[in-house]
């Protein structure tokens, strides 16, 4: 028996001797286990420092805002909500900072006690009121150092210092938040509505008598891994949770509301009656005044008249003088009346202007409370998870597209490595078949026969499986994440090697090679020893099926009737090496159709289908004064919208999407260019149908005419029929006229969006001082942003271009070099019988070139059916990719497989060249 001693060296012997075949094994191997393990540890790497960032800063789970703000009752009703680990109640305020005499927005922050906290990029953190951290892009922007003093301010200085103590800080340190992902730094409502930087002030910076926000935590959220569906299904449940929290809470301040409005209405009744008692009052002093006046006046003339009347009248002295006195005393009770009266009148007048003043006051304090009452908004609570944050959802969605991709790619790759491997195994069986057949007749089981070819394909695959896990897992997650980086603010990823996937990897590498080469060997010891130790016979001549067809087989020469049946002769070789070629072109084209599909998304979207310049977000217009003063400021050309999240039930499942509930809806298509998936026909809203869009369509599974259920958020369901399936990219949509709105939820619909159709530069700043605008997003914006994002996945498939290509260059060198040695006894006879080098290359090369071209075709065609499978399979619920491949691609398939065959042929020359005519005529037996 064979000795394992013996059998290894053996083995070595027959690596050493073939190592361009075992090199190849391991080279297609390690690519597809690369492959596989590459992308997915790249998405999975990717999601774990994710994972790890959110936990270390105990990243929120909920976000909580109100319109009027959290009181301290407010607080501990949050604290005391169900499965709330920790809160923090906290201030964010939106103001201008001068940069380079530009007015730029930023986001101030209170510092974090617990949640959300920050890290210290340089410097240190504000211990004073007068103290701030900045963010890196502020602080270079700015060209700031630490100790500067930077100056915030808003249009109105009023509202700024009802909010901030001071208005100049000085710069002690640069930080990063957890709370920024993406390098978008989201809208304000300030400005233009984009909002610029970040930065973090001391709370008692703050002087505010609530709070804005508050952030929570919710107990078992740090053991969960934070980037799954697991997660946001547990994210939803809890806002909904907190939602009751809330409603309690907006019903006390709704009564509180009440009971103030009652208060101002008593005070008002009291205003009145006091108003009515101090004109009672003033009528009745008035009355007793001017009798006593005229009483006074009456004492005058009767006064006057007896001092005439004693003046004219002749009496004797003694009762002249007496009567005098009489007189005399009646002016000084008229006098001493007079001084009482002017007291009255003063004390009356005080009486009155003091009352008066009263009611002035009372009347003002009521006014003012009036204004407040009817100034405050009324009480709102709104409730953010994770997922309602751009970034974050944005960040996760990327790496599963990523997943995805790693899912269907690889499967080619392997399919290829199997192919390889039948074409290399088989070959090595063939040469070795007379030495088989001595072991056979020496008495030697199958199993020590095939352990040889055996061990020989597992060292191969084996070792590259393994070195395709090695370099995919810790070279693709370094050179995918960093393409991300421009997106996204995130650590370098750790790139532990998923061992899972990595099992899978290598387990699929050594299966594709290893269960070829067992049926092959197999196969090859069917028969008798002796039959075995012959050479095998050499396949009949017979004709090939192009010369059935007579119009082409005549008018070939010579070499073209040769080289023609060296193609169709050999049908197994001819089909290994067409299959290859294609398969090879086939990942080409499929890469380069990624390329042109998600790239092409942006273009699509907000080109084609979206014709606004720019969206309004709005509060709802309930009052024609909200309506009169937007439509001083809105471009004559706009739209007023109602868009609401809906969700939409199909046949089997359930999608969120948006509800566009246009004004009038003849105008809808002047802002949104809606036209059928299937006829490309522009579609218009009817009265009592609705429009749905593709990608919604195809999930839950309806077709034009069937019903789907419209849910709201209060959990009633609706019923409405679809009329049309419409083109669209990104997110779903439902598009119904308002008097359908009003029949199918009995409401008139309330407007919250505007699409407007404008160049003004400065339109959002003109929208953004309205008080009913929430924010202004520019198409141009949301072109950008998504191109960004597909351009980071442009890179992925870059990293697929070189897959392919690799691959594409070891399959062809690999088929070459096999057809090349499996004909090596025809060549040297050839080369005996005078041809030279060059003629002999063309020879080989001819064929080689008829396969390749028939190759590239079939592989054009085997790529646009790939091309659709992957970007079909890698799409995620808010997307839809186009179906496109641009011309160039197909080129740029093409000229790089026949570059790989041109110098694949350029180094056989070597070997054709060096061929030994004398060894290789050598009587085989």
């Amino acid at each position: 028996m064979i000795t394992m001693k013996s059998l290894w060296k053996d083995i070595f012997r027959e690596i050493k001797n073939t190592f361009g075949r075992f090199l190849s094994l391991l080279i297609i191997t390690a690519l597809g286990a690369a492959s596989v393990v590459g992308i997915q540890a790249s998405a999975i790497d990717m999601r774990d420092i994710a994972d790890k960032t959110y936990k270390e800063h105990n990243l929120y789970d909920l976000q909580l805002k109100s319109s009027t703000g959290f009181d301290e009752d407010d607080i501990k009703a949050i604290k005391d909500a169900k499965d709330v680990l920790s809160i923090m109640p906290t201030y964010i305020f939106d103001v201008f900072i001068n940069i380079k005499d530009e007015a730029k927005t930023v986001r101030t922050y209170a510092l974090p006690d617990n949640i959300n906290t920050v890290d210290i990029e340089e410097g240190r953190l504000p211990q004073k009121t007068s103290e701030c951290a900045v963010e890196k892009s502020l602080f270079k922007k700015g060209n700031y150092k630490i100790g500067d003093v930077i100056k915030l301010s808003l249009d109105n200085m009023d509202d700024y210092n009802k909010v901030f103590n001071e208005d100049t800080f000085t710069i002690v340190g640069v930080v990063s938040s957890p709370l920024y992902v993406s390098h978008d730094r989201g809208r304000t409502s300030i400005g233009d509505g984009s909002l610029g930087y970040y930065m973090y002030l001391h709370k008692d910076a703050y002087d505010l008598d609530v709070y804005t926000d508050v952030y929570v935590l919710k107990n078992g959220s740090k053991d969960i891994y934070n980037l799954s569906e697991d997660y946001d299904d547990k994210a939803k449940n809890w806002a909904i949770d907190m939602e009751s929290v809330g409603d309690a809470r907006i019903e006390v301040q709704n009564n509180k509301l009440k009971d103030a409005k009652k208060d101002i209405d008593d005070g008002w009744v009291k205003y009145n009656d006091g108003v009515k008692e101090l004109n009672e009052k003033s009528l009745d002093g008035k009355k007793q005044l001017d009798d006593a006046k005229e009483r006074l006046e009456e004492i005058k003339t009767e006064l006057e008249n007896n001092e005439y009347q004693l003046n004219m009248a002749p009496m004797p002295d003694e009762q002249k003088a007496y009567a005098k006195a009489q007189i005399d005393a009646g002016w000084d009770a008229y006098n001493e009346g007079l001084d009482e009266y002017n007291k009255n009148l003063e004390k009356f007048n005080d009486e009155i202007a003091d009352g008066q003043k009263k009611l002035d006051d009372s009347k003002k304090e009521l006014g003012d409370s009036q204004k407040k009452l009817d100034d405050a908004p009324n009480p709102e609570w709104f409730y953010f998870t994770r997922k309602d944050g751009t970034s974050f959802d944005s960040y996760y969605q990327d790496t599963l597209r990523l997943q995805k991709i790693g899912y269907v790619f690889p499967m080619v790759f392997f399919l290829v490595a199997i192919l390889v491997s039948l074409t290399s195994m088989s070959r090595m069986v063939e040469e070795h078949r007379m030495q088989m057949g001595v072991f056979k007749a020496l008495g030697y089981k199958p199993f020590s026969i095939m352990l040889k070819y055996f061990l020989y394909a597992f060292s191969a695959s084996l070792l590259g499986g393994v070195l395709g896990v090695l370099v995919g897992s810790n070279l693709f997650p370094r050179v995918i994440s960093n393409a991300y980086g421009h997106l996204y603010t995130m650590p370098k990823v750790d790139t532990p090697i998923p061992i899972y996937i990595a099992l899978i990897a290598i387990i699929a590498a050594v299966s594709s090679v290893v269960l070829v080469t067992i049926a092959t060997c197999a196969g090859s010891m069917i028969g008798a020893p002796a039959l075995l130790m012959r050479p095998k016979s050499p396949k009949a001549g017979k004709r090939v099926i192009i010369e059935r067809i007579p119009l082409i087989w005549s008018k070939l020469g010579f070499i073209g009737k040769v080289t023609a049946r060296n193609i169709f002769r050999y049908k197994r070789r001819f089909l290994m090496t067409l299959i290859g070629i294609a398969g090879c072109t086939a990942l080409l084209l499929t890469a380069f159709g990624i390329r042109d599909s998600v790239g092409s998304v942006s273009k699509f979207q907000f080109e084609d289908i979206v014709k606004y310049d720019a969206q309004g977000f709005l509060k709802e217009i309930t009052t024609k004064e909200q309506r009169e003063g937007l439509d001083k400021i809105v471009p004559d050309v706009h739209l007023y919208i109602r868009e609401e999240s809906i969700d939409v039930k199909g046949l089997n499942n359930k999608l969120s999407a948006s509800l566009i509930v246009p004004e009038f809806s003849d105008k809808l298509n002047d802002f949104i260019n809606i036209y059928s998936s299937t006829t490309k026909k522009v579609e218009t809203l009817s009265q009592n149908k609705v429009i749905i869009t593709e990608k919604l369509a195809k999930t839950i599974k309806i077709e034009i005419g069937d019903n789907i259920n419209l849910v709201t958020s209060d959990g009633k369901s609706y019923e409405a029929k679809v009329e049309s399936i419409a083109e669209n990219y990104v997110r779903h949509y439902i598009y119904m006229s308002s008097d359908l709105y009003f029949k199918i939820f009995g409401l008139n619909p309330k407007y919250n969006n505007i699409f407007m159709l404008s160049s003004d530069n400065n339109l959002n700043e003109k929208m953004m001082k309205n008080d009913n605008v929430r924010a202004v997003v520019l198409t141009s914006d949301l072109l950008k942003n998504l191109s960004d994002s597909t351009d980071a996945l442009g890179i992925v498939t870059i990293v697929l271009l070189v897959l392919a290509c690799s691959l594409a260059f070891v399959v062809l060198f690999n088929l070459t070099n096999i057809n090349i040695t499996e004909r090596i006894r025809e060549l040297a006879t050839i080369k005996v019988l005078g041809f030279h080098d060059n003629e002999l290359a063309l020879y080989v090369y001819r064929e080689n070139a008829a396969v390749t071209i028939m190759g590239i075709a079939l592989g054009l065609i085997c790529g646009v059916f790939l091309d659709r499978f992957v970007l079909t399979s890698v799409e995620i619920d808010l997307l839809k990719f186009p179906l496109i491949i641009y011309p160039l691609s197909y080129v740029m398939a093409i000229a790089l497989s026949l570059t790989f065959a041109l110098f694949v042929n350029w180094v056989m020359n070597y070997k054709l060249a060096n061929i030994n005519m004398v060894e290789s005529l050598k009587n085989v037996e």
